[in-house]
């Protein structure tokens, strides 16, 4: 039997047998060779959301075998370094806000060093999200509806300022009535861009995400009792605080309206007087004209949601979502309003109820047939904003 023998030399293993040498390994270069891949440097590309003009607190990411001790960002695109990079124990952080008004994607880079002065870089991305102005609510999209992006609109029913003439959302003084919907468009616009006339899906947006809230049910939730109905003039029959009897109109926020005046969104936010208070004028499409609605078709009075029948008239364009899939005779006996047509052709519309409607009122409620010059004491609208 042939006897194997081990020689270590100079950190080099030779195997030998009586008959020749078999392998040869080297132990100083395959650690060399370990210790190149673990002292390598490399920053990571970061992805991270904000929130617009609020500053952003980012953690660098890489890898590496020695501490990091220093990093830099340079190169910022729609934003600034709001507080500089620095690094703890190995741990890199720099603050990035956005420009002023600033929404979207903004960009930078930075460079990270490790104690043996080695250094790497990448590149931050930071998808700035907006935020509503206040007095104003954002919204959810409904990408069903043909809404793809949340937008904001105003909490209140638009109020004239004073000393501007501009249209503002505020709880204090009286709606702005007795305006055409001509007039509302034009002073929607001009307060600047991205600014309009809420519009009709924007509209129904609003009033599904309403339905779905069971805080706005005067049960406790979605499907029991009636929607909340604000200052239509009193309660609904077998739903007691459902609304109330206020000023025509009315306004503030500490009213004796039983909670009913305001009502919650899926997100947090509160809208107040979409249901009642003034009729509010509405483009048909975002952006469109007040007077393309649909001609009315079924005759002049008030006609139940459950009861529509008009060709040009879809039930995406009106109806409630009905989330708690109640059978019949879902509308205004629920507090969902109803469909009101004048005999005219008229192609304005307006949304809502106003503070005499009662069973009528209601935040589906649709009034077709009035002429975008009309104007009356019971009338009024809201601007969106959109991204």
């Amino acid at each position: 039997m042939k006897k194997l023998s081990l020689i270590l030399i100079f950190n080099f293993i030779f195997v030998i047998s009586s008959c020749n040498v078999i392998k040869t390994i080297s132990q100083k270069n395959s650690v060399v060779e370990d210790s190149f891949f673990q002292d390598q440097l490399n920053a990571f590309e970061v992805f991270e959301t904000a929130t617009q003009e609020q500053e952003k607190i980012i953690t660098l990411t890489y890898s590496a075998q020695n501490e990091v001790v220093s990093c830099s960002v340079t190169n910022t695109t729609n934003s600034y370094v709001s507080t500089p990079c620095s690094c703890t124990l190995g741990v890199c952080q720099v603050g990035i806000t956005g420009n002023i008004g600033f929404y979207g994607m903004a960009y930078a880079d930075y460079t990270i060093a490790d104690d043996s002065s080695s250094t790497s870089n990448s590149k931050i991305n930071l998808n700035i999200d907006f935020i509503c102005q206040a007095n104003w609510t954002r919204v959810p999209a409904n990408s069903s509806l043909g809404v793809h992006s949340d937008f904001c609109v105003m909490t209140y029913e638009a109020k004239r300022d004073a000393a501007s003439g501009d249209a503002i959302s505020s709880p204090n003084n009286s709606p702005w009535t007795s305006i055409s919907a001509n007039q509302a468009k034009n002073k929607c616009n001009l307060l600047g861009t991205n600014y309009d006339l809420i519009s009709n899906p924007e509209w129904l947006t609003i009033a599904q995400n309403a339905e779905g809230v069971g805080s706005n049910w005067t049960g406790g939730s979605v499907g029991s009792g009636c929607l909340f109905l604000g200052n239509v003039g009193g309660s609904l029959a077998g739903c007691s605080n459902s609304g109330y009897n206020g000023p025509n109109p009315d306004y503030g926020t500490s009213r004796s309206d039983n909670g009913s005046a305001s009502l919650s969104l899926s997100n947090g936010e509160v809208i107040w007087d979409l249901s009642g208070n003034v009729q509010e004028w509405i483009d048909w499409i975002p952006g469109g004209s007040v007077d393309s609605a649909p001609q009315p078709c079924m005759g002049n009075g008030f006609h139940e949601f459950y009861n529509i029948s008009c060709a040009v008239l879809a039930t995406a364009d009106y109806a409630p979502s009905n989330p708690a899939g109640i059978a019949t005779s879902y509308g205004s006996s629920y507090g969902l309003g109803s469909i009101y047509e004048t005999a005219s052709p008229a192609q304005g519309a307006r949304r809502g109820g106003n503070f005499s409607s009662v069973i009528s009122g209601g935040i589906f409620s649709l009034i077709l047939g009035f002429s975008n010059d009309y104007a009356s004491t019971d009338s009024g609208f809201r601007c969106v904003w959109r991204p």
